[in-house]
């Protein structure tokens, strides 16, 4: 066997796939689910922000500042936790502040797929090495999942081609776009300076609850 073909079959091994999806142990697990709701909390409280936009011409070019939480989670904590953010958040937001939920919850799926696709790739974020890297990733991620949208709408929902194209996949694009880019990089530097400043004060707490319990 080539060092090659060992080297593909260790990536693809149950351990470092269990790694990858951070779920090799239930700890893990639950910190991933922990971040998920975190992260959905983040995605909820963005969507009552108005999003800022212009129009130039039929287009409408803006920010959608909850959107990038799902990519970023996904960067930050793996394809699980990023696919949980983006299919419950995007559910749940349309749930919570809009009383509509669509009959096919297939068609939140994208957004899961959104994070779950970022999720996949390896980054330092810790010393910001791969933020180019996150932007680009993101917004490629983004693209197919706007594609797979367009292509649920038309084949499960039967929805007509012109409106995904008007009211949909457009605004989507073009208000997608420039916030995956732009706002993932800013909020994986953003979680890691609140995370590395919180977590010594948390742990504190934490060792002050512990010893009063003893």
């Amino acid at each position: 066997m080539s060092l090659q073909k060992a080297k593909n079959i260790h990536i693809f091994s149950k351990e470092n796939l269990l790694k990858k999806f951070q779920i090799q142990s239930l700890k893990e697990f639950l910190i991933s689910v922990l971040y998920s709701l975190i992260a959905i909390v983040c995605y909820l409280l963005l969507s009552l922000l108005p999003k800022p936009y212009t129009m130039i011409g039929l287009l409408k070019f803006g920010i959608i500042p909850a959107l990038a939480i799902i990519p970023t989670l996904g960067a930050i904590r793996g394809p699980l936790a990023g696919f949980i953010t983006g299919y419950l958040g995007s559910l749940l937001a349309d749930l919570i502040f809009y009383q509509t939920v669509l009959a096919f919850t297939i068609a939140y799926l994208p957004f899961g797929i959104l994070g779950f696709l970022v999720g996949l790739a390896r980054y330092q974020l810790k010393n910001g090495k791969s933020l180019a890297k996150l932007a680009i990733l993101s917004t490629l991620a983004f693209l197919l999942s706007v594609i797979l949208l367009a292509v649920i709408a038309l084949t499960i929902q039967q929805t007509s081609l012109l409106v995904i194209l008007g009211f949909v996949t457009l605004p989507l694009l073009t208000m997608g776009i420039p916030s995956v880019f732009l706002l993932t990089p800013l909020y994986s530097r953003l979680w890691h300076f609140i995370s590395n400043n919180a977590y010594p004060y948390v742990k504190k707490l934490l060792g002050k609850l512990k010893s009063r319990a003893d």
